[in-house]
């Protein structure tokens, strides 16, 4: 174990997450960390890989951990209706497979396509999107790309209120 594992874990993991997993070893981070460490090593990429069950999960975490990478797991708006794996439930699953399986890189949590495709779908989405990140969620892209440009920004304006300052936030232009 890196001797700067224990401060990782201390300061490195959002408010959420310390909530949510107080005695977890699983280094969950916010996506705007991954992106500002890539960022800042220069020449540097991730993946994001689409949990869509635990067995993908599992197997990215153990890939990302034997190329001693950072790595997003991700899950799509439109997956939730239909995988075992859903924006309330991701965390709790990569947490898991995290401390069973030892990984100690960094590990983002993203909601990716939340999909926003007319204006009465942003009161549902300032409900919804603060339950994403207390149920662990580190990261989200609001995909409001079917709505002319004006709309999309304006959308992505006003839900960015409710995204905690920590976490990534990625917006969708154009389709």
């Amino acid at each position: 174990m890196h001797p700067d594992f224990d401060k990782a874990l201390q300061i490195g993991r959002p408010p959420t997450i310390q909530k949510l997993f107080p005695n977890s070893r699983a280094l969950l981070v916010s996506g705007k960390v991954i992106d500002r460490a890539m960022l800042a090593k220069g020449k540097a990429m991730t993946i994001a890989a689409n949990g869509r069950n635990n067995f993908i999960i599992r197997g990215a975490l153990q890939a990302a951990q034997r190329a001693n990478s950072a790595i997003i797991i991700e899950i799509a708006r439109s997956e939730c209706n239909y995988c075992p794996v859903n924006f309330w439930n991701i965390a709790r699953q990569v947490d898991a497979a995290c401390n069973e399986l030892d990984i100690t890189i960094p590990v983002a949590i993203h909601a990716d396509h939340y999909g926003i495709k007319k204006e009465e779908d942003i009161s549902v989405a300032l409900a919804e999107i603060p339950s994403l990140f207390d149920a662990g969620i580190t990261s989200i892209a609001i995909d409001a790309s079917h709505m002319p440009d004006d709309k999309n920004l304006l959308a992505n304006l006003k839900l960015n209120e409710v995204v905690p300052a920590w976490a990534g936030l990625e917006t969708e232009v154009g389709e």
